[in-house]
């Protein structure tokens, strides 16, 4: 949640990339060019750490749902250091992220058609209005707009 500068991001390269772009002609190239680099970034970047890996395959398959007490006693180490380790290697820490995973998991089952209150249900929340308050914090939207423009995505795309 902040914004950084090309130097802080691409270090002394940053004034070349700058450059390149200024160089080439039309936005699909330079998007084409800055895709490029990032791809590079990411290849060169080592992998999350087996600790950071076990919990996040636990995030994932629990839907977001596991405690994060549960992954802290599974990892074998502090609160404090799983959360470190989270935030150093992915930018977040393990509750953020199983938010995101329980929210991603509930935009699919409302795009789907299931039934709110169901969704709520099977996707963690305490209750329906607890699934509008998240949708309306992660999305910026109800979670029947989300229903809603999902269906206008598809819709349009035909």
């Amino acid at each position: 949640n902040r914004a950084v500068s090309l130097d802080a991001l691409f270090g002394r390269m940053a004034d070349d990339l700058a450059s390149r772009l200024h160089d080439t002609t039309g936005w699909p190239a330079r998007f084409d060019l800055v895709e490029e680099l990032l791809q590079h970034r990411i290849a060169s970047v080592r992998p999350p750490s087996p600790l950071v890996m076990r919990a996040l395959r636990q995030l994932r398959r629990s839907g977001g749902q596991v405690p994060i007490a549960t992954l802290v006693r599974e990892a074998g180490c502090s609160q404090k250091h799983l959360v470190a380790q989270f935030r150093d290697e992915l930018g977040v820490t393990p509750k953020v992220l199983a938010r995101v995973v329980r929210f991603g998991r509930a935009l699919k089952e409302v795009s789907g058609g299931t039934p709110l209150s169901d969704v709520a249900l099977r996707c963690g929340y305490y209750d329906q209005a607890h699934l509008d308050r998240e949708f309306r914090a992660l999305a910026g939207l109800t979670p029947s707009r989300c229903r809603d423009a999902a269906a206008f995505i598809v819709a349009s795309d035909r």
